[in-house]
């Protein structure tokens, strides 16, 4: 079976996805940084010093798992056909 490549419109949707589930996810290291130290981190640190700090430690892990989730969900649609 020929994939065709995702339209648009479906690709930018896939983008979003991705940029709002990273987001969550330095939202739960802030969050985690937060507990460590007793505090709201922002007391100390900017939002984009941690969110900084986030990319560098996990994004490209964050990406690998991304990429490999979203290819066995396509995997899976396929497979339903």
């Amino acid at each position: 079976m020929d994939q065709k490549p995702p339209a648009m419109g479906e690709r930018q949707s896939d983008v979003q996805q991705c940029n709002q589930a990273q987001i969550a996810e330095m939202e739960r290291f802030k969050w985690f940084m937060g507990e460590q130290m007793g505090h709201d981190p922002l007391r100390d640190r900017s939002i984009n010093d941690i969110y900084c700090e986030w990319i560098v430690q996990y994004g490209a892990a964050f990406r690998k798992w991304w990429e490999e989730k979203e290819k066995r969900d396509a995997e899976r649609l396929l497979a339903k056909r």
